[in-house]
């Protein structure tokens, strides 16, 4: 959380006034999927998707593997993890725009659907 001093200090360093000062933050578009996935694969197509993953969105900026594989985009992220409660695999993207997310959406999702198909032969 920001100290309400070190706002202050900023608001002032930029000269404007907090509504503009907060205007300017970039809004990011954000899209959830589930995609029924029985409990004894779930970890296995998380696990498994990495490379896919990395392949299919090659100009990454960043990868994590904390709660599932998480890449970082240039115009947003996508996280694909295994659901702790449910027998779904869950997709979370973000993006700078509904286009860029709908994208990053599509092709996560279509990823996890071959990997799905990968694992049930």
């Amino acid at each position: 959380m920001l100290e309400p001093v070190l706002l202050l200090k900023a608001l002032e360093e930029e000269g404007k006034g907090l509504r503009e000062f907060v205007g300017e933050v970039p809004e990011y578009v954000t899209l959830r999927e589930n995609i029924a996935c029985k409990n004894d694969l779930k970890h296995k197509l998380v696990a498994g998707i990495e490379e896919p993953l990395r392949s299919a969105f090659s100009g990454y900026k960043n990868f994590s593997t904390v709660d599932g594989v998480r890449l970082a985009l240039k115009n947003g992220w996508l996280l694909i993890r295994a659901s702790g409660t449910e027998p779904l695999i869950r997709l979370t993207v973000e993006g700078e725009s509904l286009k860029a997310a709908n994208d990053i959406m599509g092709r996560g999702t279509a990823l996890v659907k071959k990997q799905f198909e990968e694992l049930k032969k």
